[in-house]
């Protein structure tokens, strides 16, 4: 399995039916619809988390997701 990382604590992986985001560390795992792929490329590109821009362009889910996820970078 070929899994796509943000940041050390976070994966992704496209499925047919989906994007599941997963934190191995904190056993977090998100399901998303599978458009979300191409701005998840965009936020693991991106200068940190603040230049992804998730607003009004990602589904409420996937924005949620990126928050909370994106707080796990902090505890390192």
């Amino acid at each position: 399995m070929t899994a796509f990382f943000l940041n050390p604590e976070v994966r992704w992986r496209a499925w047919a039916d989906g994007v599941v985001l997963f934190s191995p560390r904190s056993a977090e795992t998100v399901m998303l619809p599978g458009a979300a792929e191409a701005l998840l490329l965009d936020a693991a590109s991106a200068e940190g988390w603040s230049a992804a821009a998730v607003g009004g362009e990602a589904e409420s889910a996937l924005a949620d997701a990126l928050l909370r996820l994106a707080a796990l970078r902090g505890r390192d």
